[in-house]
């Protein structure tokens, strides 16, 4: 038996004593009371109401045992998740007994030749006569003297168990998704948020399933209302406090808030339900305070600063989303931004726009961090903070006047503790003046000439990561500009057999060196055939299908045209590792001039010979509603 099971089966038993004992106590009860009233003959000795009542505690001890076993072994870690929660458990258990308590009822006390009261069930064989002597009930028969005797409290009781169980099983589904926390109004949660465990407020990153408040604002169950008085109470409590601006509960609540907008999916058509964000300049204030209480933090040395504080902003760094600082950095954007211009900052990170209206939010603190530090803050052992430091300082305009230094440092030091500030500079370079991004080009394409592993990875991160995620370069370069940087990666990269990244044995500098050439080359004309030339080589084939990773739907619609001219002709192709890539690879929807084509080759496909190739190209075939 499972472990899941076991703990089922100790709740159920904890309910079944509980009733049980539940029970007791009402016949004991209805026992004394009915003496009392002088209603019924003494049929139990003193003795035996003593046991009755050690029974009772014997049967609480045991459903006290039961549940707070079941509830340990719930706890421990590694338990898989009970589809039945404690409240179905015990629901069940309270019906089992329901049921068992019906049956004893129904069987009664029959009489076995004993002539009974049929009223008081006083003992008839030494009166003389019809009447009762003990109550003065006449019958009219003899027959009803033999009367089963069945206790009508027990069926009530078990009504009263059949519905409480009932009740248990109907809310055990809610439990199980919503946790205790989805049987409280949103409205008490915001009013008391504070008071309550905190995994109902957010998640808290142990795998609960509580419907917390978070979920609820993000899902729009929280009325406009109340929750923009919340999240205004929120803003102003974080503004005058640092320790509330870096409190989890707190960074979840406003994530939630600002949570831009909620797809709905249900329908054909996806709509969009757009969010309140706050209207004033209670999210500039925020914003300024985060990043004076990130200054202070990193010269900490010099500045006196609380232990609690500290950290409670380190273990902010760590966080992967949802911070304080995060969160207002996007509300601004939003303010001031609209359209494309605010999902550049979800898809691709900031732009230098977006940096300089930050950077004008902040006063003198940008000349601040400036004068904080030199280079060796991103140098040192400590990658994560240099990390989330390079963060800060990217969006206040720091770190794009340091790509040059960093270029330049990386160059003279490149047996610094493996470091990895070409991840810094293609940060940098995206935000840098178009005269000086041409100027970092050129040291990059120096570098790429330089025998180094290193530089040679830095340089092909450089040109992949610039021309997918920044335009100005295709937008400005000539092709023949183009052309000739391919060119080069070609004649100096594609061939490098070297690991192009620690730990990753097969990954290689030529795999690195075709994928930054797709990067470049926006309507895939040499890319494709260089791609393909790959694939067909015995010694790369097996790399390159595995690494090879192609979108579509980005770039001229030359793009689709050319991918069809290289690929098509190999759904032929003996190997059916590249069939089933290609099948992979073709759009999942429709939508392109080119659909017929695609269609065409799907239906090659599902008639392929190897099962795998022929099974991607039906599951594909489906997705693009192909009959």
């Amino acid at each position: 038996m499972q472990i899941e099971h076991s703990i089922v089966a100790l709740w159920i038993i904890c309910s079944m004593l509980a009733c049980w004992a539940f029970s007791l106590i009402v016949r004991w009860w209805s026992d004394a009371r009915a003496r009392k009233l002088d209603r019924l003959n003494a049929q139990y000795s003193p003795g035996s109401r003593w046991l009755a009542g050690t029974l009772v505690c014997i049967c609480v001890l045991g459903s006290v045992l039961a549940g707070y076993s079941a509830a340990w072994i719930s706890a421990r870690p590694n338990i898989g998740g009970v589809r039945l929660t404690p409240l179905g458990a015990i629901g069940i258990g309270m019906m089992m007994f329901a049921c068992l308590l019906i049956v004893w009822g129904a069987i009664g006390d029959r009489s076995r030749g004993r002539m009974r009261c049929p009223r008081c069930w006083y003992d008839m064989r030494d009166s003389n006569g019809l009447p009762c002597p003990e109550c003065g009930k006449e019958v009219q028969l003899e027959k009803h003297f033999y009367r089963t005797r069945r206790p009508r409290w027990a069926f009530v009781v078990a009504l009263l168990f059949l519905v409480f169980g009932g009740i248990g099983i109907g809310f055990n589904a809610k439990l199980r998704n919503h946790g205790m926390a989805g049987f409280v109004p949103s409205r008490l949660l915001i009013s008391h948020w504070e008071r309550l465990p905190a995994n109902w407020i957010h998640d808290t990153g142990i795998g609960t399933d509580q419907r917390h408040l978070t979920e609820r604002i993000r899902e729009n169950e929280v009325a406009t209302n109340d929750r923009r008085a919340f999240v205004t109470a929120l803003l102003d409590e974080m503004i005058d406090d640092p320790h509330a601006r870096w409190e989890p509960r707190r960074m979840a609540l406003l994530h939630a808030c600002a949570q831009r907008e909620k797809w709905d999916t249900t329908s054909e058509d996806a709509t969009r339900t757009q969010v309140w964000i706050p209207e004033d300049d209670r999210v500039e204030r925020l914003y300024a305070a985060c990043i004076e209480d990130l200054l202070n933090f990193i010269q900490r040395s010099t500045v006196p600063m609380e232990t609690e504080l500290e950290f409670a902003i380190l273990d902010s760094l760590g966080m992967w989303r949802g911070t304080t600082l995060q969160t207002v950095r996007e509300w601004t954007i939003l303010h001031a931004f609209s359209g494309d211009e605010q999902m550049f900052v979800y898809r691709r990170g900031l732009n230098a726009e977006q940096v300089d209206h930050l950077s004008g939010l902040l006063g003198d603190l940008p000349e601040r961090f400036k004068q904080l530090h030199d280079l060796a803050a991103y140098t040192g052992p400590d990658q994560q903070f240099a990390y989330e430091l390079s963060e800060i300082e990217l969006e206040i305009g720091i770190l794009r006047q340091r790509v040059l230094e960093l270029m330049a440092w990386h160059e003279s030091n490149l047996d610094a503790e493996k470091s990895i500030v070409f991840t810094f500079i293609v940060r940098g370079m995206r935000t840098i003046p178009e005269d000086e991004l041409n100027e970092s080009i050129s040291i990059a394409k120096r570098w790429l000439e330089d025998g180094d592993v290193q530089l040679r990875r830095a340089a092909l991160s450089i040109f992949s990561s610039v021309f997918a995620f920044d335009d100005r370069l295709s937008r400005a370069w000539s092709p023949d500009q183009i052309s000739e940087l391919i060119s080069a990666i070609r004649t100096h990269a594609l061939g490098d057999e070297r690991q192009a990244m620690d730990g990753a044995d097969t990954y290689l500098i030529s795999h690195q060196a075709l994928g930054t050439i797709g990067a470049i080359d926006a309507d895939g004309q040499t890319y494709f055939k260089l791609l393909r030339d790959a694939m067909l080589d015995p010694k790369s084939h097996d790399n390159t299908i595995r690494y090879a990773r192609i979108e579509l739907s980005r770039g001229p619609a030359s793009r689709i045209r050319n991918w069809i001219e290289t690929f098509e002709p190999l759904i032929h192709d003996g190997h059916p590792d590249i069939r089933l890539w290609i099948a992979r690879q073709i759009p999942s929807k429709q939508g392109s001039e080119h659909d017929d084509r695609f269609n065409e080759m799907l239906r090659v496909l599902m008639e392929d010979p190897n099962e795998d190739v022929r099974d991607q190209g039906i599951t594909r075939a489906m997705d693009r509603g192909i009959k």
